[in-house]
């Protein structure tokens, strides 16, 4: 997973953004429904298991693909290597590979948690909410798709004013849709989880998804901080500032999961959202003078 975000980090990098999300939005999910459709008279948990790397597998062939034939004319920066510059390369580059590693484990220190402090049935609830929770953020990721190329070439041009209306106007949006989807999500919620999983898992992930809908929520309200920092060139940054947030998860989930199960897990991940939105907040308003 974390070789795909790289290789989709090298996509966006080329201004292929579309191609990039497109490949880890659509790729695996397509390779997925194929797979189960071929073996499912052998479907198992080992099974899953072994199509879902296979899927992984495929995406990550896909992208490399993509980024070999992006043609000389589409790359607007071309990075000759040589020995005596493969050590800066490395270091420069070393930023958003952690980057990539850190949302990846990010998403699941929940559920690493909870299956640590409590039982397999609370994993299974956890994972419930936080997918269904997602359906929050949807608006973000389509920003995500197409503003990369944008933050660079207003970063390039020194034109701050813009970037914090780019800024605000994403988080206006994001925001807007977070709360009507929650809203949905919250009034048909029983009828949704009775009808996909049962009434039983209804009743045990509502609050839950609540507290992780309300996570999604703050970070859309924030807008793309992480995004803008990463792409004006401060990766570093961009990555302290979530290895922070991802501390306070830690040891949130420690304190908390053992208590409160999958609530205090739904807690710490709100809590840290809120912390590392508002680290990068301040550092972007600090490098680039851009009003929060």
């Amino acid at each position: 997973t974390s070789l795909i975000d790289r290789e989709t980090g090298i996509l966006k990098g080329l201004n292929q953004p579309i191609w990039a999300e497109f490949c880890i939005q659509i790729v695996p999910v397509t390779i997925m429904i194929i797979l189960v459709l071929f073996f499912y008279y052998e479907l198992g948990i080992d099974t899953a298991i072994i199509l879902f790397v296979n899927a992984k597998i495929v995406t990550l062939i896909f992208l490399y693909v993509k980024r070999k034939t992006v043609s000389i004319s589409d790359k607007k920066v071309i990075i000759k290597i040589n020995i005596n510059k493969q050590k800066l390369f490395y270091q420069n580059n070393l930023p958003f590979l952690l980057i990539a590693f850190n949302n990846t484990f990010a998403t699941q220190t929940s559920v690493f948690f909870v299956g640590l402090f409590s039982d397999s049935s609370d994993v299974t609830y956890i994972n419930i909410a936080e997918k269904l929770s997602s359906l929050t953020a949807l608006s973000m990721i389509v920003f995500n798709m197409i503003i990369h190329p944008k933050i660079v070439q207003l970063s390039a041009q020194g034109r701050k004013n813009d970037l914090m209306k780019l800024k605000r106007n994403i988080a206006l949006i994001t925001f807007t849709y977070a709360c009507l989807a929650g809203a949905v999500i919250t009034t048909w919620y029983y009828e949704i989880l009775t009808v996909t999983y049962g009434s039983e898992f209804a009743r045990n992930t509502f609050y839950c998804t609540i507290l992780f809908i309300i996570a999604h929520a703050i970070n859309s309200a924030f807008g793309p901080v992480a995004p803008i920092l990463t792409m004006s060139g401060y990766a570093r940054n961009t990555l302290t500032g979530q290895l922070l947030g991802v501390g306070v998860n830690i040891i949130l989930n420690i304190i908390l999961v053992p208590m409160y199960g999958i609530y205090g897990a739904a807690v710490s991940f709100l809590i840290s959202t809120l912390v590392w939105n508002i680290i990068l907040t301040y550092v972007l308003h600090q490098k680039l003078l851009v009003k929060a």
